[in-house]
Parts: C-alpha cells; sequence; structure tokens
C-alpha cells in the first residue's frame, strides 16, 4: 500500500470516527438540555441518559415538534392577512383587470 493510500484511508477514517462523535455528543447534549427544561428531577436525567426513560423524552420531542409547527401556522396565517390586507388596499387605488387583458 503506498504512502498517499495510507494517508488518504487514514484522514477518512478520523473524519468518519470524527462525525460519529460529534453527532452522539449532539444528541447526549440535546437530550440534557431537553430535560432541564421541562424541570425533570435528577434521577429522571439519570434513568433518562441511560435509557431507561426515552419514551418519555421522545414524546417531550414530538410536544415540542407540535408547538414548533402551530407556531409557524401561526405566522404563516398572520402573514396571508397582511398580504390580503395588502392586496385590499392596492386594488382600491388601482383596480385589476380580471377579463385577462
Amino acid at each position: 500500500m503506498s504512502k498517499a493510500a495510507r494517508i488518504t484511508l487514514s484522514a477518512a477514517v478520523l473524519f468518519a470516527t470524527g462525525t460519529i462523535c460529534g453527532v452522539h455528543y449532539m444528541q447526549l447534549s440535546e437530550r440534557e438540555v431537553s430535560l432541564l427544561r421541562f424541570r425533570v428531577s435528577p434521577l429522571d436525567v439519570f434513568l433518562t441518559l441511560n435509557g431507561t426513560h426515552t419514551s418519555q423524552t421522545m414524546y417531550k420531542g414530538v410536544i415540542r415538534d407540535d408547538e414548533r409547527r402551530a407556531a409557524k401556522m401561526r405566522q404563516r396565517e398572520e402573514e396571508h392577512q397582511e398580504s390580503m390586507r395588502k392586496r385590499e388596499l392596492y386594488e382600491r387605488v388601482q383596480p385589476v383587470n380580471t377579463n385577462g387583458r
């Protein structure tokens, strides 16, 4: 095996290992933050980090997703209402020809 091939293989292995470790670290830190946000007891944190309460943590993730989705829908509805108000205002100033000409 040539020196360039060994260096390339080593770099690929180090990159893959670093990526995997980084993803696991991010998941662990996100899990800890979400547990602290919901004010659970230290025992629950310990049990969740050891994998016994993962369904409870996953359910809280679903609740957070639902809250984000509802907030996004409210924002879109407000933007739609604002757009309709502007359209009505502009049509009063300059009527729109609906005949297609």
